[in-house]
C-alpha cells in the first residue's frame, strides 16, 4: 500500500530502479518497463508488478 512506490531490478550485474510518486490513494497501478533503442523496440518486458496505494 503506497502512494510513494520504488522498483529494484537486478539484470546482468546492473540495478535498475526507479521511483514513482505522486499517486492516487486508494487506487490500483499496474507497472512494467519495455526497452527501445534507435533500431526499435526490444522483443522483451519486465514482469508485471501490481500495486494498490491505501493512505498514506
Amino acid at each position: 500500500n503506497f502512494t510513494l512506490y520504488e522498483v529494484t531490478n537486478e539484470f546482468d550485474n546492473m540495478t535498475v530502479s526507479a521511483i514513482i510518486d505522486k499517486l492516487a490513494i486508494f487506487s490500483y497501478y499496474t507497472f512494467w518497463l519495455t526497452a527501445s533503442t534507435s533500431v526499435g523496440n526490444g522483443n522483451k518486458s519486465s514482469d508485471i508488478i501490481q500495486v494498490y496505494t491505501d493512505q498514506d
